[in-house]
């Protein structure tokens, strides 16, 4: 939710710049202005078209923010009253075919040259910032910039402040790239202590991932279809304290070796995270089940993980293993470990750290 909070501060600097002028200039002075009032405050390369102007709202057409456009709206109509403009506050923002690009590669800032007007961390103490407006999303567009290259998309969202303070919001996705394609939808409320409850739901997708080295060293692929899913969560400020995720697909392929059953759990509460996992191939040749449970304790980080196999003979996986290929029978094994986890899992556990890792801007 922070950074939807620096998101939205782009769309609201431009909002209180188009709103505060409007009621002062005629559109085509304001026009020649806003370019410069929003250099100002760190947006560069502003271009835009004044369609309309009242004492209530304003309407801004051909909307392109940053160097590389980072931020462009076919159209947006921007509501207020003008008691609270020298506030700094808006009623709504309503966006029509907006396109956003965000950079999720770690080598450049999250929103670009648009990076400026985003909020730092505060060090003391900050006084309290306007509420954020209504804001709808239309007709909307999103790149991303990834690792494994661009992810673009259809987006639709609303986000409105909630009685209590706080904010509660939703948005609609279809997303697909070189690394496949995800379409879905989220949920999320956000209350006044800073504790926010989220829904993400995807309805279907495909992936294509980067495997395990297998014989010979030679580099793996993971193809999923029919991806589905479902994760709540419930976060202290972006601390998780709970969480309970599904995944389920129709395929998954390693090598040519099909598994057309598998499907995944995993809860997160009070610091125990507990997973469990079954998968069997389309030739029912290998059936795997693995149950896992994760504590945090003062001392060290413990863990609990079972795994039972059932392998025959003949089935399709055996080529990938360093073993000869049996004629006959099968092969049956379990496996449990207990005790403190290894330092290098141990910091990938560690339900206090939060997602601010994950989402902290690049360079």
């Amino acid at each position: 939710m922070r950074r939807l909070g620096q998101v939205l501060a782009v769309l609201g600097v431009l909002a209180v710049a188009a709103a505060g002028l409007a009621v002062v200039f005629r559109a085509p002075l304001l026009e020649a202005l806003l370019p410069d009032a929003l250099a100002a405050r760190g947006i560069p390369e502003a271009v835009l078209r004044i369609e309309r102007l009242g004492w209530r709202e304003a309407v801004i057409t051909d909307v392109s923010l940053g160097r590389a456009s980072e931020l462009r709206a076919r159209r947006a109509r921007i509501a207020y009253d003008t008691r609270d403009l020298l506030e700094g506050r808006i009623e709504a923002v309503d966006l029509e075919g907006a396109a956003l690009t965000l950079d999720l590669s770690g080598e450049g800032p999250l929103l670009g040259s648009l990076a400026a007007v985003l909020p730092e961390d505060p060090g003391g103490e900050e006084a309290p910032a306007p509420p954020l407006p209504e804001l709808t999303l239309k007709d909307g567009r999103i790149t991303l910039i990834t690792p494994r290259g661009p992810v673009s998309g259809a987006l639709e969202a609303r986000a409105a402040p909630a009685a209590d303070g706080g904010m509660e919001g939703a948005l609609s996705f279809d997303l697909a790239g070189a690394g496949g394609r995800l379409r879905g939808h989220a949920e999320a409320v956000r209350g006044p202590d800073d504790r926010t409850w989220g829904v993400l739901v995807v309805n279907d997708g495909a992936l294509s991932l980067a495997g395990p080295a297998l014989k010979d060293d030679a580099p793996s692929e993971i193809a999923l279809s029919g991806l589905r899913g479902a994760a709540r969560l419930v976060l202290a400020g972006l601390t998780p304290e709970t969480a309970e995720v599904t995944l389920g697909l129709e395929t998954l392929e390693l090598a040519g070796v099909v598994f057309d059953r598998f499907e995944a759990a995993l809860n997160l509460e009070s610091g125990r995270l507990e997973a469990r996992l079954h998968a069997e191939t389309l030739d029912r040749g290998l059936s795997l089940g693995l149950r896992a449970g994760l504590e945090q304790v003062p001392e060290a980080s413990q863990g609990v993980i079972t795994l039972d196999a059932d392998l025959a003979a003949g089935a399709a996986v055996w080529p990938l293993l360093s073993l000869p290929t049996p004629e006959r029978g099968t092969v049956n094994a379990s496996l449990a470990l207990a005790g403190p986890l290894p330092d290098s899992l141990a910091a990938v556990y560690r339900p206090e750290a939060g997602a601010e890792a994950f989402l902290a801007p690049g360079p």
